[in-house]
């Protein structure tokens, strides 16, 4: 990493230029996720669960609720998947930045002052010294490659087996030339990122009624992280290639159908015959239906705009009083648009009536761009946004008289889509969803699914901390006149600390779609129960009962089999304790005990729907209700408001007047209170005390103790 600057100042006046330069050059020798190098098997095979004789349908059977286990699978040897990969090589990436800029602090009078000021950024093209790049021409449907495929096989990034494969599995690949590119490099530059900024600051009054205001405005640009392209990039064709052998993949299985383990023995069992069991030189071990990742053509670097206000006043000659409005405004930010769907299986059936395709191509068949090659085809976007409003309230005491203290409340409305990149939801096409049900303006669209509150940043904040000088000993408030020996025992001690209170967000139930009208009701701990649903079914005493403590913090559904229910032996093993009356904003479509319902869709949402076969037939299919467009998918409830304090007292002893030798004692105690705080509920309502407050790290209070010997 080299980096060098240059800053200048020039005073004139009223005015104080500051102007410069900066230069900075970033190489990297990066290597992208390499995933299960060593290969990897998964037992979530069916092999024990039993076939439907009253839903499903040839190409795609089901299964009888609550059969099938899958650790059964793993000891009988069952699995349903065996996995092999090709990884990613290393990248070597050189990403320079260039930026100038000029300010000028104006002292317009004696009580305002004026800060105009422009940044020029200059973002040139990233480049990688081994071109491990690829974007994608959607007019051909080929992925595109900085170089010739026989410059790849050569530098050893892959294999000409992987590379015939893939093109038997319809995957094409394309030069830069051969889709209308004028570069090999698929980066932007971007140099021309100007990002004005200007701040004002006016004090009104004079003496005692003095304030003063500040505010500014400012223009920002970050360049794309590096982490961006690690994530995505570690999934590039032909670099990275996962070769299976997944018979219950009706493009794997011997009779071209899903589910091929549900209703037949698995010719594979492991430890036993399972030695290479995926073909790497068979284009079938990859399958028809390839992910894509590729640069889109268009990247703007990502931008914030920045409004912030404050209002200044002291208090006396020692505490100052302030009030701040701050609003941020993000565009261009990274995200990951998938222009490949796939409709839920709800909606394929609701608006085909016919089974699920089948067979070689049954991946990609589904599929809203691609139906001959390709799963998803992954864009690295500059589609995110975000806003953010905050107010904060400070109140400071400067250290005065033996103690200083400041008090921070913030409250924060931040909102975003995008901007964690392949880590958040994925841009995508109205194709997903029945026709009418979505935008079909893709801004609209992504705007509609994606924009949601960022529940990693809280509502609302206290934050403290102080510093007090302990009233004992000479020329305090006790024993002032204390001897000498005395004041050096108890005289000069400090106490400070620090706390916060912060609350959270939870979310509602996105997965079940029986609304019943009720309201969504916060109780917080008002209805204090117990979650036994951990109690074994084989416990027989009070000591084999696993039971928390918990709240019933919201109204989400709870099956009525776990209300105050108990084990063959009479053990509690539900949800105790909870209200009367209890009436749940959403259940799931088939609520436990529904009349007239199989026993094998209580609590799930399944609906039965009567599909067309290719030969005439007439199937009932069973299918999960799911349009991928629940009312209450992106909505959030502030949940537990949770606090910590720590504090510490200390002192220096010093052995002598002026003395260089001295021992300083400390005692701190974090969370000296011994707060557990409470997690966020779960979707059914409940919150158990089962755990301690994770995302900030609660810990049961400790205690440590310290010496340092200074001389």
């Amino acid at each position: 990493i080299m980096t060098a600057q240059q800053n200048y100042s020039w005073i004139k006046n009223n005015h104080t230029i500051q102007f410069g330069w900066t230069f900075h050059d970033e190489i990297q020798r990066l290597q992208p996720d390499q995933g299960n190098i060593s290969g990897s098997a998964t037992f979530n095979s069916l092999a024990t669960a039993l076939e439907s004789t009253t839903s499903g349908s040839t190409g795609t059977p089901a299964t009888v609720g609550n059969t099938g286990f899958d650790a059964a699978n793993f000891f009988l040897g069952d699995a349903a998947t065996y996995s092999v990969y090709l990884s990613r090589g290393v990248m070597k990436v050189d990403q320079k930045t260039y930026a100038l800029y000029v300010q000028d602090n104006w002292r317009v009078g004696g009580r305002f002052t004026l800060t105009p000021g422009l940044r020029w950024d200059m973002n040139p093209a990233w480049t990688d010294a081994n071109h491990l790049l690829n974007t994608f021409d959607v007019k051909n449907h080929a992925v595109v490659l900085a170089e010739p495929l026989s410059y790849y096989i050569n530098d050893g990034a892959t294999t000409a087996q992987v590379v015939s494969n893939f093109q038997k599995v319809n995957v094409t690949f394309e030069t830069p030339q051969q889709a209308g590119l004028k570069s090999n490099n698929f980066f932007p530059s971007n140099m021309h990122d100007f990002g004005p900024r200007i701040g004002a600051a006016y004090r009104f009054f004079d003496g005692r009624k003095a304030f003063i205001l500040r505010g500014g405005y400012g223009v920002y640009y970050s360049a794309l992280p590096m982490r961006t392209l690690l994530a995505a990039f570690s999934l590039e064709l032909p670099f990275k290639a996962t070769f299976q052998y997944n018979p219950n993949s009706s493009a794997y299985s011997p009779d071209g159908n899903n589910s091929y383990l549900l209703t037949h023995s698995s010719p594979i069992i492991a430890g036993q015959n399972s030695t290479n069991p995926v073909d790497i030189t068979n284009p079938n071990s990859l399958g028809i239906g390839q992910g894509v990742t590729a640069m889109s053509p268009n990247m703007p670097t990502s931008t914030i705009q920045e409004w912030n206000a404050e209002l200044e006043k002291e208090l006396g000659h020692s505490m100052v009083v302030r009030f701040k409005y701050d609003t941020k405004h993000g565009s261009n930010l990274d995200q990951v648009d998938n222009i490949n769907p796939i409709m839920s299986n709800y909606d394929w059936y609701i608006s085909t009536l016919q089974p699920q395709p089948t067979g070689t191509y049954s991946s990609v068949a589904r599929r809203a761009y691609d139906q001959n090659a390709y799963t998803t085809v992954n864009f690295i976007s500059k589609t995110g946004l975000s806003n953010s409003q905050m107010i904060v309230a400070e109140l400071e005491k400067r250290f005065a008289h033996g103690l200083q203290f400041q008090f921070f409340y913030t409250m924060v409305n931040a909102m975003r889509l995008g901007g964690n990149s392949s880590r958040d939801s994925p841009g995508t096409t109205a194709a997903q969803f029945l026709p009418g049900a979505a935008p079909t303006d893709p801004t609209a669209l992504n705007k509609f699914l994606n924009y949601q509150r960022d529940t990693g940043v809280p509502k609302h904040r206290f934050r403290w901390n102080w510093i007090y000088d302990l009233p004992f000993g000479k020329s305090r408030t006790f024993l002032p006149n204390a001897p000498k020996w005395l004041n050096a025992m108890i005289g000069g001690w400090s106490l400070t600390g620090s706390g916060t209170i912060v609350s959270t967000w939870f979310a509602l139930d996105a997965s079940d779609w029986g609304f019943t009208g009720a309201p969504v009701q916060v109780y917080g701990t008002k209805y204090p129960i117990e979650d036994c649903t951990q109690t074994p079914a084989s416990a027989k005493t009070p000591q084999d009962v696993r039971c928390y403590q918990a709240y019933y913090y919201w109204n989400g559904y709870i099956s009525s089999k776990l209300f105050n229910s108990k084990n063959a032996n009479g053990m509690p093993n539900g949800i105790e304790g909870l209200p009367a009356n209890l009436k749940p904003a959403v259940t799931p479509l088939v609520p436990y005990g529904a009349s007239g319902a199989v026993t094998g869709d209580y609590d799930t949402n399944n609906v039965y729907i009567n599909i067309t076969n290719a030969n005439g037939t007439i199937t009932r299919q069973q299918v999960a209700y799911d349009t991928g467009l629940n009312p209450f998918r992106n909505q959030y409830r502030l949940g537990p408001f949770n606090w910590d304090q720590d504090s510490s007292i200390r002192k220096t002893f010093r052995f002598a007047e002026g003395g260089k030798a001295s021992l300083r004692v400390a005692l701190d105690v974090f969370n000296i209170f011994n707060n557990q705080g409470l997690n966020t509920p779960g979707t059914n309502g409940v919150v158990t005390l089962q755990n301690s407050f994770n995302p900030y790290g609660f810990q049961p209070r400790q205690v440590q103790g310290s010496f340092r010997f200074e001389f």
